[in-house]
């Protein structure tokens, strides 16, 4: 799976051994079930609506914005928001989230 971008209902993996810790970035999805299952450096989500996303182990940041009604299970060292709207994270992090609006 190349990085879900543009996607709608559709369940895309990434799998264990695919992404080799480099930084990943999903976008643009409606309705879908994104599982990342391999490690990464740092992962950005932007504009993804009724989604439900799994990240497995991110070793650096998770960066969220303008996302609307997803369901995000992630374990990353940082998790920040920004405009992300009626939404449920079930966080492992490291520090505290950051929580921005514009």
């Amino acid at each position: 799976m190349s990085p879900p971008k543009n996607s709608t209902n559709k369940t895309l993996t990434k799998a264990p051994g695919s992404i080799g810790g480099q930084a990943f970035d999903i976008s643009d999805c409606i309705g879908c079930t994104l599982l990342v299952l391999d490690p990464t450096d740092m992962v950005q989500i932007d504009n993804c609506v009724d989604c439900r996303i799994f990240i497995a182990a991110c070793c650096d940041s998770v960066f969220i914005r303008d996302c609307k009604n997803c369901r995000v299970t992630v374990a990353c060292k940082q998790l920040r928001t920004r405009d992300v709207n009626d939404s449920k994270f079930y966080l492992y992090a490291k520090t505290e989230p950051i929580i921005e609006t514009r």
